[in-house]
Protein backbone atom coordinates (compact mmCIF):
# COMPACT_ATOMS: atom_id res chain seq x y z
CA UNK A 1 0.00 0.00 0.00
CA UNK A 2 1.32 3.44 -0.79
CA UNK A 3 1.00 6.04 1.93
CA UNK A 4 2.93 9.22 -0.13
CA UNK A 5 1.31 12.31 -0.16
CA UNK A 6 1.59 14.80 -2.37
CA UNK A 7 3.09 18.05 -0.38
CA UNK A 8 1.18 20.30 -3.38
CA UNK A 9 -1.81 18.78 -2.01
CA UNK A 10 -1.24 19.52 1.70
CA UNK A 11 -2.19 22.66 3.14
CA UNK A 12 0.06 24.96 5.01
CA UNK A 13 -1.34 26.03 8.76
CA UNK A 14 -2.52 29.01 7.69
CA UNK A 15 -4.86 27.26 5.36
CA UNK A 16 -6.07 25.05 7.26
CA UNK A 17 -7.14 27.51 10.41
CA UNK A 18 -9.16 28.80 7.17
CA UNK A 19 -10.61 25.30 6.19
CA UNK A 20 -11.76 24.80 9.95
CA UNK A 21 -13.17 28.48 10.48
CA UNK A 22 -14.96 27.72 6.98
CA UNK A 23 -16.66 24.32 8.94
CA UNK A 24 -17.20 25.56 12.21
CA UNK A 25 -19.32 28.51 9.85
CA UNK A 26 -21.17 26.16 7.58
CA UNK A 27 -24.88 25.68 8.04
CA UNK A 28 -26.47 22.43 9.03
CA UNK A 29 -23.88 19.64 10.19
CA UNK A 30 -21.01 22.26 9.85
CA UNK A 31 -20.42 23.34 13.56
CA UNK A 32 -20.68 19.93 14.40
CA UNK A 33 -17.94 18.14 12.49
CA UNK A 34 -15.81 21.62 13.16
CA UNK A 35 -14.01 19.06 16.09
CA UNK A 36 -14.32 16.10 14.10
CA UNK A 37 -11.58 17.75 11.48
CA UNK A 38 -9.69 19.46 14.78
CA UNK A 39 -9.16 15.77 15.61
CA UNK A 40 -7.05 15.28 12.26
CA UNK A 41 -5.44 18.60 12.49
CA UNK A 42 -4.34 18.83 16.02
CA UNK A 43 -4.09 15.17 16.73
CA UNK A 44 -2.61 13.66 13.53
CA UNK A 45 -5.67 11.32 13.96
CA UNK A 46 -7.53 9.27 10.94
CA UNK A 47 -11.27 9.70 10.26
CA UNK A 48 -11.53 5.87 11.70
CA UNK A 49 -9.54 6.53 14.54
CA UNK A 50 -12.11 10.14 15.02
CA UNK A 51 -15.24 8.18 14.74
CA UNK A 52 -13.86 5.89 17.32
CA UNK A 53 -13.18 8.22 20.24
CA UNK A 54 -14.68 8.13 23.09
CA UNK A 55 -14.93 10.67 26.09
CA UNK A 56 -12.82 8.16 28.50
CA UNK A 57 -9.86 8.70 26.38
CA UNK A 58 -9.79 11.98 26.57
CA UNK A 59 -7.83 13.98 28.92
CA UNK A 60 -9.55 17.54 28.84
CA UNK A 61 -8.10 19.76 31.55
CA UNK A 62 -9.36 23.15 32.27
CA UNK A 63 -6.04 24.72 30.99
CA UNK A 64 -2.97 23.74 29.31
CA UNK A 65 -2.48 20.13 27.68
CA UNK A 66 -4.56 17.33 27.32
CA UNK A 67 -3.85 13.89 26.32
CA UNK A 68 -5.69 11.39 23.81
CA UNK A 69 -5.29 7.88 24.78
CA UNK A 70 -6.25 6.26 20.91
CA UNK A 71 -7.38 2.78 20.83
CA UNK A 72 -8.78 1.72 17.75
CA UNK A 73 -11.06 2.87 14.89
CA UNK A 74 -14.36 2.34 13.46
CA UNK A 75 -14.10 0.65 9.71
CA UNK A 76 -16.91 0.65 7.38
CA UNK A 77 -16.88 -2.69 6.06
CA UNK A 78 -20.37 -3.85 4.26
CA UNK A 79 -22.82 -6.02 6.10
CA UNK A 80 -21.44 -8.91 3.73
CA UNK A 81 -17.94 -8.67 5.10
CA UNK A 82 -18.26 -8.39 8.82
CA UNK A 83 -18.95 -11.73 11.04
CA UNK A 84 -22.20 -10.60 12.86
CA UNK A 85 -23.70 -8.91 9.59
CA UNK A 86 -23.03 -5.12 10.91
CA UNK A 87 -21.95 -2.31 8.48
CA UNK A 88 -19.17 -1.00 10.93
CA UNK A 89 -16.30 -2.75 12.78
CA UNK A 90 -14.07 -1.71 15.35
CA UNK A 91 -9.78 -2.41 13.96
CA UNK A 92 -7.03 -1.95 16.19
CA UNK A 93 -4.86 1.31 15.28
CA UNK A 94 -3.00 0.99 12.07
CA UNK A 95 -0.09 -1.06 11.91
CA UNK A 96 -0.06 -1.66 15.61
CA UNK A 97 -0.51 -4.84 17.67
CA UNK A 98 -4.05 -5.69 18.46
CA UNK A 99 -4.07 -4.15 22.03
CA UNK A 100 -1.72 -1.42 21.36
CA UNK A 101 -3.18 2.28 22.58
CA UNK A 102 -1.32 5.50 20.90
CA UNK A 103 -1.10 8.78 23.52
CA UNK A 104 -1.67 11.99 21.34
CA UNK A 105 -0.39 15.37 23.70
CA UNK A 106 -2.92 17.71 22.50
CA UNK A 107 -2.37 21.85 22.43
CA UNK A 108 -4.66 24.32 25.03
CA UNK A 109 -6.77 25.06 21.93
CA UNK A 110 -7.93 21.70 20.93
CA UNK A 111 -8.69 20.99 24.57
CA UNK A 112 -10.55 23.88 24.56
CA UNK A 113 -12.29 22.84 21.04
CA UNK A 114 -13.16 19.49 22.45
CA UNK A 115 -14.24 20.38 25.65
CA UNK A 116 -16.85 23.18 23.62
CA UNK A 117 -18.02 20.29 21.56
CA UNK A 118 -18.71 18.04 23.63
CA UNK A 119 -20.83 20.53 25.96
CA UNK A 120 -22.70 21.85 23.09
CA UNK A 121 -23.40 18.27 21.64
CA UNK A 122 -22.79 16.00 24.25
CA UNK A 123 -21.53 12.07 23.92
CA UNK A 124 -23.57 9.02 22.52
CA UNK A 125 -25.10 6.36 24.93
CA UNK A 126 -21.60 4.62 24.32
CA UNK A 127 -19.46 7.75 25.05
CA UNK A 128 -18.66 8.68 21.44
CA UNK A 129 -17.50 11.78 21.26
CA UNK A 130 -19.21 12.31 17.52
CA UNK A 131 -22.07 10.76 16.27
CA UNK A 132 -24.93 11.76 13.98
CA UNK A 133 -28.50 13.04 14.92
CA UNK A 134 -29.69 9.76 15.51
CA UNK A 135 -26.93 8.51 17.51
CA UNK A 136 -25.07 6.50 15.59
CA UNK A 137 -21.56 6.58 13.70
CA UNK A 138 -20.81 9.62 11.29
CA UNK A 139 -20.70 8.68 7.77
CA UNK A 140 -17.92 9.42 5.42
CA UNK A 141 -20.11 10.06 2.42
CA UNK A 142 -21.59 13.28 5.06
CA UNK A 143 -18.08 14.69 6.69
CA UNK A 144 -16.34 14.76 2.88
CA UNK A 145 -19.94 16.63 1.65
CA UNK A 146 -19.08 18.85 4.67
CA UNK A 147 -15.64 19.03 3.85
CA UNK A 148 -15.77 19.44 0.10
CA UNK A 149 -18.35 22.73 1.07
CA UNK A 150 -15.69 24.20 3.29
CA UNK A 151 -13.20 23.87 0.64
CA UNK A 152 -14.91 25.77 -2.19
CA UNK A 153 -16.22 27.90 0.46
CA UNK A 154 -12.31 28.81 1.71
CA UNK A 155 -9.98 27.73 -1.15
CA UNK A 156 -8.77 29.86 -4.30
CA UNK A 157 -8.54 29.14 -8.04
CA UNK A 158 -4.94 27.91 -7.66
CA UNK A 159 -5.57 26.05 -4.59
CA UNK A 160 -8.15 23.75 -5.81
CA UNK A 161 -6.03 23.30 -9.10
CA UNK A 162 -3.62 21.83 -6.72
CA UNK A 163 -6.00 19.40 -5.01
CA UNK A 164 -5.08 21.17 -2.08
CA UNK A 165 -6.57 19.47 0.98
CA UNK A 166 -8.87 17.57 -1.44
CA UNK A 167 -9.00 14.63 1.58
CA UNK A 168 -9.19 16.14 5.31
CA UNK A 169 -6.71 13.90 6.24
CA UNK A 170 -4.00 15.68 4.17
CA UNK A 171 -3.78 18.60 6.55
CA UNK A 172 -0.62 19.60 7.74
CA UNK A 173 0.47 19.00 11.37
CA UNK A 174 0.86 22.33 13.38
CA UNK A 175 4.04 23.91 15.09
CA UNK A 176 3.30 24.11 18.57
CA UNK A 177 5.38 26.52 20.88
CA UNK A 178 7.60 24.76 23.18
CA UNK A 179 7.41 25.10 26.67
Amino acid sequence: MDDTVDPDCVPNLIQVARLLDSVRRLPGRGPHVYAFFACMYYAGMRPAEVIHLRKVQCRLPSSGWGLLNLKGGIVTSGKEWTDDGSVHEIHSLKRRAAKATRPVPIPPVFVRILRDHIARFGVSADGRIFQNAAGNYIDTAAYCVTWGRAREATLALDEHALNLAKRPTTCAMPEFPSG
